[in-house]
């Protein structure tokens, strides 16, 4: 199949200790700032911050690993949100 037959022997044990390297080795992070906060979306990164909120581009510096199975959509409406916010704050002046 083209591949010498001592490389081809031991891929999955490379596989497997790269693997268990990633998992195991705890890498420095860098430290984020307590006043921000970060989510991975399909579409970007959802910033969270005391100025407001942005959705901008991953960023591998962020080592951020997860992502959440949706994208964000600032257009996206919530009725049943709504109605519970409708019912425990009946006062939609205030909020």
């Amino acid at each position: 199949m083209g591949v010498d037959k001592f490389k081809a022997r031991y891929f999955q044990f490379r596989e497997r200790l790269y693997k268990q390297f990633i998992t195991l080795a705890n890498l420095p992070k860098p430290e984020q700032p307590k006043s921000i906060v970060l989510v991975n979306l399909q579409n970007g990164t959802f910033e969270v911050t005391p100025k407001g909120t942005r959705l901008r581009p991953f960023e591998r510096s962020d080592f951020i690993t997860y992502q959440l199975p949706f994208e964000y959509n600032p257009e996206a409406k919530a009725p049943l949100f709504d109605e519970y916010l409708n019912k425990v704050l009946p006062d939609i002046a205030n909020r």
